[in-house]
């Protein structure tokens, strides 16, 4: 009980960081900080809400073995990072006016899919990871 708590509090607020990056980009340290903190905050958030799903399938263990249980969890993080990769290596492609509406309803059909398929974790990793990398093409371009 104690992990998943912990997991629970690990988790960065956006209210707590964006001031910070305000004040940091204010004073001018750094280019492209801000979207690095933001970046990295969100995979943080996204690897501890990931994990308390984790702590909280094998507390409340329904039908699946514990075994089981524990092999799924780190095949839906690499399944959510590649799948999020190809979407967002592909989201580079996108026609200028439609970026964002092709992004949003790729994102959505996505996660519900993944949701569907009883895969959260997956879902989830991959709309983050497919928009971070797709917004990062888009910048260089």
């Amino acid at each position: 009980r104690k992990n998943t708590r912990s997991f629970l509090l690990a988790a960065a607020s956006p209210a707590v960081v964006v001031p910070s990056i305000i004040k940091i980009s204010q004073e001018g340290y750094g280019t492209h900080l801000s979207s690095m903190i933001i970046a990295s905050c969100s995979l943080d958030d996204v690897y501890n809400i990931s994990m308390f799903s984790v702590l909280m399938s094998v507390i409340f263990t329904t039908g699946d073995s514990l075994t089981l249980t524990l092999i799924k969890a780190p095949i839906q993080v690499v399944a959510g990072c590649i799948l999020g990769g190809v979407v967002g290596y592909l989201g580079r492609f996108a026609p200028k006016k439609s970026r964002f509406p092709l992004l949003l309803s790729t994102s959505l059909a996505i996660y519900f899919g993944c949701v569907y398929a009883h895969v959260d974790s997956c879902g989830t990793l991959a709309v983050l990871v497919a928009a971070f990398l797709a917004v990062a093409r888009w910048r260089k371009r």
